[in-house]
């Protein structure tokens, strides 16, 4: 069951999208089942379809985000590769509930077992036993399902209602969300499995802690959408990432986004329905980009993104998507382009060691296959009025049930059940749904694809996110009735429901079904729509050509693998000041203003909003702080006076260890950790061991450095806001002659970057107005030279604007730069050393020949 946090917004609550230029009048409201209900109405109709890509056709090659600048391939996934692709280090992050979590096992089994890769999956802790059951590297990301579970329920829309804003749920949802993101980069980069001591043995599997001390660096990055963090760890790590996911979450035509519910639009139905992917994506953004900024910033110390272009970011970067529904449900929409696959589920093998209880036995035995009832990892506030109302539509049905307790705790109120009725706990799904009728469920993707796959008829009860659509699909192909959201079902709708599913014709239907689903191998269709995405020829080692680079040799454009660096700097062949890590991937994340004016506007109101909230959240922080501190006092007081209490005699005893017992309390009480603020939700670091008074210091020093670097960042963003304005225009109207800046990494390549930009665009601008008339005649003839004349006299305009707006910018970038990796965590030096220690760990294990033939290979390239 795939979830989606509300969108969390600071304030908790909004009702109005506005288009960002205008073009569009947007409303939106969330109905009772948690959907947003959205009225489009199109003001003007020739500019914004010129302008404006997302309006256009998916044939618009010529689109802002679709159109590939000077240097940058347009095919990112169409490889064939000889021979099988190196050995990987894949993180697979997964957040969600169980059903989310299966199927990436499932898939982690393939990538490991025949591929060879190495497989780390990171969710929430209460799967751990889960991952490592099937010899799985587990790491923590943190989070509870269960509290993510109950949340959604209460809340089923993107927008949180006002009773969870006023009761403190959201701010306890950000903080979780915070807690998740930061898991999500650890788990690329941290050796062990991200778990803390004490919660060890609560989560362990039947052989104990499993925790692998062998370092690792994700090479690859597999992840489902909600996890939120994978493009920022990719783009930190510079390494591939592939989204999987249960439900659509590309633009298309074929149909509108499943949260949303279109409620009229003036605009063609193909068009309304790829923009309400847009606007969905817009509601999230909203409510969840000012912790993915901070997280960008405070933690992976990257650009934060601007919050009015970062909607259509994956789509802009044509990030690879593999879609794990079955074709025969619901088949690939012909707008999707080739770097989305739609791969069939992935359905982890069930267990062939299971024996039932003989209890279970015995009622399957006594009569006729019972229905299955189950609601899997949902939780809801009033389980015993639901149970009863499931036992009451179990009668009104006349039929027998089995009925799953799962996390909602059915039938866990000791009442005595019908006979006919039996109470179940854990029992794999692949084993009992053969010995069923159909199933009743909330209409997980994990579930409805264990039941379709069983052959049997399915009724969906969907609570939030994607479960409608799914219920939707089911009813569409016949396999099952319409669903019924839970806050409108009752007994007797239910009990209709049952006796529509186990009719002849939807059994016939289902079978059939059933029978296509098994034939499919969703998982190995999902592992080779994964190496297909690869640039697997520019990732591999030019002497070991069987292993990853993970390193670059300066000057020789050499990529090593750890073993090969390992071997030539232990022969002394290399030195280590030669290496660099190498990037597999850059992604460019940068705003796309369709013009100077809006770029210099959105980049002003941005640095303008961000410096007053700084100005605002300053004294609020101070006050915290001191009150943190009072609070801190007080328990040092009581614990001392506890410490020291009389004894009968009226002697004070204090234990030798008392004081270090009380400074540990103290510590463990308020770790020194990075956390998530009450109020802001941002980050911080104070420790309460400090001495007294300054910790209220640290929160001034922390509150003014965010305020004056938010102060001297605003003429950068101002400044590369117009500059990429200015190089947006030539785009927009076909000018594929653009040329991508260089990614700028300190002071120095901020000045290159800029000097080039600023010689580039009077080069280009000034030939431009001879060799565009000219290209153009040669592809189009007169029109074409008309065309190219245009583009001449534009790019002489617009070009050399780029290139004196772009000479500070950068400028000012590499010094923020500088700033960085003069102040931020250093994790260059953390990934080299653990780069290193890999080569070192396999070097142990290379054989003497070997290591003898990647010392003749480097020879032979060094001439």
């Amino acid at each position: 069951m795939s979830t989606y946090p509300s969108a969390l917004s600071a304030d908790g609550a909004f009702d109005q999208l506005s288009d960002f230029q205008g073009r569009l009048n947007t409303s939106t409201s969330i109905d009772d089942d948690g959907r947003v209900s959205i009225n489009i109405r199109q003001r003007k109709h020739g500019l914004s379809t010129l302008f404006h890509p997302r309006l256009r056709g998916p044939s618009s090659s010529d689109s802002l985000t679709d159109l590939p600048l000077l240097g940058e391939s347009s095919e990112t996934s169409s490889i064939s590769e000889q021979g099988p692709p190196p050995r990987l280090n894949i993180v697979i992050q997964v957040v969600g509930s169980r059903g989310d979590v299966q199927p990436f096992i499932a898939l982690g089994l393939v990538l490991k077992n025949t591929f060879g890769h190495r497989v780390r999956i990171a969710t929430h802790s209460v799967f751990k036993k889960m991952v490592e059951g099937h010899d799985l590297e587990f790491f923590n990301i943190g989070g509870n399902p269960e509290e993510l579970m109950s949340f959604m329920v209460r809340n089923p829309g993107l927008l949180p209602s006002y009773k969870s804003i006023h009761s403190g749920d959201v701010k306890q949802q950000r903080k979780i969300i915070y807690e998740i993101l930061e898991g999500c980069w650890r788990s690329c980069i941290a050796t062990g499995n991200g778990m803390k001591v004490e919660d060890e043995r609560e989560h362990s599997g039947a052989h104990g802690p499993q925790k692998s001390r062998t370092p690792f660096i994700a090479e690859a990055i597999i992840a489902n959408p909600p996890s939120f963090a994978h493009i920022h760890c990719a783009e930190k790590l510079g390494v591939p990432l592939h989204l999987m996911f249960t439900m659509p979450y590309s633009p298309t035509e074929a149909f509108p986004h499943p949260l949303a519910r279109i409620r009229g639009s003036t605009l063609r139905k193909g068009m309304t329905s790829r923009l309400s992917y847009a606007l969905i994506e817009r509601l999230i953004w909203h409510g969840l980009g000012d912790l993915l900024n901070r997280f960008r910033e405070n933690t992976l110390h990257l650009e934060p993104l601007n919050l009015m272009w970062a909607t259509g970011l994956l789509t802009r970067l044509k990030i690879p998507y593999t879609y794990c529904w079955s074709p025969h449900l619901l088949p690939k929409p012909k707008d999707w382009s080739s770097h989305i696959s739609v791969s069939g589920f992935y359905i982890l093998p069930g267990d062939e060691t299971f024996e039932p209880s003989a209890e279970l036995q015995k009622f399957l035995q006594d009569g006729e296959p019972p229905v299955y009832i189950g609601f899997g990892s949902i939780v809801v506030d009033n389980p015993e009025a639901m149970t009863s109302m499931v036992l009451e539509a179990v009668r009104l049905a006349g039929v027998r049930a089995i009925i799953s307790k799962g996390w909602l705790g059915l039938g866990a109120d000791g009442s005595e059940l019908p006979k006919d009725v039996f109470l179940l706990g854990n029992v794999p799904h692949s084993w009992l749904f053969e010995h069923v009728s159909a199933v009743v469920h909330h209409g997980g993707a994990g579930t409805t694809a264990a039941g379709l796959a069983a052959g049997k008829p399915t009724v969906i009860v969907p609570f939030f996110g994607d479960q409608h659509f799914w219920g939707r699909i089911v009813a569409d192909v016949g396999a099952g009735p319409c669903p019924i959201p839970y806050s409108k079902q009752t007994a007797h709708k239910l009990a209709q429901q049952l006796r529509e599913a186990i009719h002849p014709e939807v059994r016939i239907r289902a079978r059939r079904i059933g029978l296509k689903l098994q034939q499919e191998r969703g998982c190995e269709n999902g592992a080779r729509s994964f190496h297909r995405s690869l640039k697997i020829c520019e990732s591999r080692c030019c002497i070991a050509p069987d292993r990853v680079a993970t390193w670059e040799v300066g000057g020789k454009q050499v990529r090593l693998s750890a073993l090969a660096a390992a071997v030539l700097l232990d022969r002394g062949l290399l030195g280590s000041k030669q290496l660099t890590v190498f990037r597999q991937r850059e992604y460019q994340v940068e705003d796309r203003p369709t013009d100077p004016l809006t770029g210099g506007a959105s980049a002003f109101f941005g640095s303008f909003g961000e410096v007053a909230y700084r100005t605002y959240d300053l004294p609020k922080q101070i006050v915290k702080a001191m009150r943190d501190e009072s609070k801190r006092q007080q328990r040092c007081e009581v614990t001392i006076t506890r410490e020291n209490q009389p004894t009968d005699d009226g002697n004070v005893t204090t234990s030798p260890t008392s004081a270090s017992a009380l400074q540990r309390r103290i510590e463990d009480a308020h770790p020194p950790i990075v956390r998530v603020d009450d109020d802001s939700s941002e980050p911080e670091s104070i420790g309460s061991s400090l001495p007294k008074g300054l910790t209220v210091a640290l929160a001034v020093g922390q509150g003014v450095g965010r305020l004056g670097k938010a102060v001297l960042s605003s003429p950068m963003h101002f400044s590369l806001g117009i500059a990429r304005g200015f190089q947006s225009i030539p785009i927009a109207y076909g000018d594929t002659t653009v040329r991508k800046p260089e990614k700028v990494s300190g002071i120095l390549s901020g000045i290159e970057v800029g000097s080039k930009e600023l010689g580039y665009g009077f080069y280009d601008g000034v030939t431009g107005i001879v060799m565009q008339p000219v290209r153009g005649a040669k592809e189009g003839g007169a029109i074409g030279l008309v065309k190219g004349i245009g583009k001449g006299v534009g790019g002489l305009v617009f070009k050399p604007g780029a290139g004196l707006f772009g000479l500070p910018a950068y400028a000012f970038q590499g010094v923020s730069q500088e700033l960085h990796k003069l102040f931020g965590t250093d994790y260059k030096r953390h990934i080299a050393a653990s780069r290193l220690a890999q080569g070192r760990e396999e070097l142990s294990r290379c054989g003497v020949e070997e290591q003898n033939e990647i010392v003749r290979t480097w020879e032979k390239i060094c001439g």
